[in-house]
């Protein structure tokens, strides 16, 4: 499926993502929120997002060609360099920007802690991206996990400075 010009690859694997990540996070939101104490609706809009994401990006591709991790590293530094400037460039980067934003942004919510947000956004990409690496049709990317984490990392802070505003000038 196209959306704005970029192929979104939506299949019935992302629906059945979606009704299982569904299930899961409406079984474990309030035990996960009573026994660490978050916020409960935070917490239950946090795993929401979270199945919705690897749903969207764990999805077979419509090249059957055999993935390898070796697809993830650059193989020079000038590739690597000249695909990380490209960042933001077009519809697509910017799309890889923000894609972590609205989970990373939940789970400081839920959580209250900047850190599990940044850590989320550092982690998550390079398991979406590895994942990626294994599935026909996807492909592994270093500049995409780059983007992503600058993304997710970026909402966290966000998030944390406007919490703190709020707390400093309520009301």
């Amino acid at each position: 499926m196209y959306i704005l010009h970029v192929r979104v690859p939506i299949t019935w694997w992302t629906a059945l993502g979606l009704l299982a990540g569904t299930a899961v996070s409406l079984l474990l939101w309030r035990p996960l929120a009573a026994r660490t104490g978050w916020h409960p609706g935070w917490s239950l809009m946090s795993l929401l997002l979270l199945s919705s994401t690897l749903a969207l990006t764990f999805g077979p591709g419509l090249q059957r060609s055999p993935p390898t991790l070796t697809q993830c590293l650059p193989t020079r530094a000038t590739k690597l360099l000249r695909s990380l400037a490209q960042l933001g460039g077009d519809l697509e980067n910017v799309l890889n920007l923000l894609v972590l934003a609205p989970v990373v942004i939940a789970v400081v919510l839920a959580t209250r802690r900047t850190a599990y947000g940044v850590w989320l956004a550092i982690a998550l990409p390079g398991l979406i991206e590895i994942v990626q690496s294994q599935i026909p049709g996807r492909v592994c990317s270093t500049a995409d996990y780059c983007a992503n984490a600058v993304g997710g990392v970026s909402a966290a802070v966000l998030t944390a400075a406007v919490l703190r505003r709020r707390r400093a000038f309520p009301g």
